[in-house]
């Protein structure tokens, strides 16, 4: 497949309207407790593709909408969100992206976040992903207790967050960070490790 780096923008990058677009990927290994969104636990495989397909149909058919009523914007701003949007294949992912740039135009300077959680994507796909243009990457974290997850419904540990995250840095993802909400005890509790930049900035062999 041929990277989606090679034709980010295509010939759209002369119109000034932006867009920013939201990709839902319902898809779970376990339903956390506090979860609200529309997800489903442990979709085979032929179901993903299913979906996969059916959002690229949708894609096309909401771009041919907007598009009658005038120039189709361009997108500035990809956000694969869930669910757990690295349960599908790196390949299908860059379906989306390549359908999403086929009838918006993605900016050059897009941002393309895909969320991704503790332990549903190793190493080796977190590159692909990336290959498949893919620039930002949002780890679920919510808490850096294991029994604070563990009541969370959460299927990972701590340490495995770490792992993802050490992963995600070898393949070329930066580390970003961002503030607690305010009046959250616990994330105030946690913001000296990571919001304050005293988290490990080396990779360990």
């Amino acid at each position: 497949m041929k990277g989606f780096r090679g034709f980010v923008g295509g010939e759209k990058q002369g119109r000034q309207k932006n867009v920013g677009i939201y990709v839902h990927v319902p898809f779970c290994m376990s339903k956390c407790h506090y979860c609200d969104f529309c997800s489903e636990q442990r979709a085979d495989e032929e179901k993903k593709d299913r979906y996969v397909t059916r959002l690229c149909e949708e894609i096309r058919l909401f771009a041919e909408k907007i598009g009658e009523s005038g120039d189709v914007p361009v997108a500035d701003t990809v956000y694969f969100g869930g669910g757990t949007p690295t349960l599908l294949s790196a390949e299908q992912i860059g379906r989306v992206l390549s359908v999403i740039d086929e009838k918006f135009g993605i900016d050059k300077d897009a941002e393309i976040t895909v969320e991704t959680n503790p332990k549903s994507a190793d190493r080796e796909k977190l590159g692909e992903i990336r290959k498949n243009g893919v620039n930002r990457l949002s780890i679920g974290m919510q808490s850096v207790h294991d029994n604070e997850l563990k009541a969370l419904g959460r299927i990972h540990s701590f340490d495995d967050f770490f792992n993802t995250y050490y992963d995600a840095r070898r393949v070329g993802f930066e580390p970003e960070t961002g503030g607690p909400s305010r009046g959250t005890s616990t994330a105030a509790g946690q913001a000296p490790r990571w919001c304050r930049g005293s988290y490990p900035q080396r990779l360990p062999e």
